[in-house]
């Protein structure tokens, strides 16, 4: 439930956003609205954090809004110190956003008539080399999955308050996926709470060893493909798909649930293509680079009987000639508002 003030806040906002009228931007011809009836998800990942405000919230819906997504993925991280660590906080106000700016958030999407998906994750903040969150061993798995437990019930709880459509279970947690009877009964748990879909995010190379898929409403990955080479064009990198697909495909025939990707990006440099995963990447500037990743990933994928969409990571600042992932004020945005309004690619 939203308070008073965040109410009044959010009104004053939509009646200076000229002529934004409620509602989801219209589905373009090829697009369909359903897929096997999971909601065809027109995504992008909506950058939060530590920023808040009702105009930055505004200003950032309204251009999502503006170009045809109608579904905004919201990450809500939460920190391990170690990948050995039986603790998973959420205090650090530059990392996780607080709960009045994601109730802004979520307040100001469904006004603008957009779909909300609440991500959470864990964020490990002291890596050695080949560490991150896909490895986690902790000292105590017991005590690690109360922790977890608890932090991801209480993400749903607060989403079923604020009548959020979509939330995820966990993203990328590839040592704990073996864990079936654990993951099958915090989906129960999650499901007695939150009445809306539920997925899992699996990474991209680890699918099969997901056994509590049928649990879930649709299947979640991230799709960071490692497509490209040191001269990419759109023939090599729809070739390279073509096989990356087929993987999917099988996995997706097992459990017959259609497929949102729930993370894709580009990082805006050159050899993006090739590690598109790497945020650390130090190819010179590439913002053509990046788009043609966009423009490969959305004529591969966008003939799947089962595919529902795609989550584009992410709506972000970036400085002027920038590596980020961000499509904004970039050729990629041009890409994706084709896309989602025109159903060109």
């Amino acid at each position: 439930m939203r308070t008073a003030a965040v109410g009044a806040a959010i009104l004053l906002v939509l009646g200076a956003c000229g002529g934004h009228s409620p509602g989801p931007p219209p589905l373009p011809p090829g697009l369909p609205a359903q897929v096997d009836g999971i909601p065809y998800q027109r995504g992008m990942v909506y950058g939060i954090f530590g920023r808040h405000g009702m105009e930055f919230h505004r200003a950032n819906l309204i251009a999502l809004h503006d170009l045809g997504v109608d579904s905004v993925q919201m990450v809500v991280p939460h920190s391990m110190e170690t990948i050995h660590a039986t603790t998973i906080s959420g205090g650090d106000p530059d990392l996780t956003p607080s709960r009045e700016s994601l109730e802004q958030a979520v307040e100001l999407a469904h006004n603008l008539g957009l779909r909300v998906f609440i991500f959470p994750i864990v964020f490990v903040r002291h890596l050695d080399e080949d560490e991150w969150r896909g490895v986690l061993a902790p000292s105590d798995w017991n005590a690690w999955w109360d922790a977890y437990e608890a932090f991801i019930l209480d993400e749903a709880r607060w989403a079923a308050a604020h009548q959020v459509e979509i939330f995820s279970v966990g993203s990328e947690l590839l040592s704990t996926e073996a864990m079936e009877g654990r993951w099958r009964d915090l989906v129960a748990q999650v499901r007695r709470i939150f009445p809306g879909l539920v997925t899992y995010s699996a990474n991209w190379d680890h699918l099969d060893v997901i056994g509590f898929a049928d649990t879930l409403d649709f299947l979640g990955m991230n799709a960071y493909f490692e497509v490209g080479d040191a001269a990419p064009t759109l023939e090599g990198l729809l070739q390279a798909w073509s096989h990356s697909l087929s993987v999917v495909a099988r996995w997706q025939a097992r459990h017959g649930k259609p497929v949102v990707v729930t993370e894709i990006g580009y990082p805006s440099r050159r050899g993006g293509t090739i590690d598109p995963w790497n945020y650390l990447g130090t190819g010179e500037p590439d913002v053509n680079e990046q788009d043609l990743g966009y423009r490969a990933f959305i004529l591969a994928w966008r003939s799947r009987p089962w595919y529902a969409g795609a989550y584009f990571y992410m709506w972000w600042d970036d400085a002027q000639g920038g590596r980020g992932y961000t499509p904004r004020g970039k050729p990629a945005a041009e890409t994706l508002r084709r896309w989602y309004t025109l159903g060109q690619p």
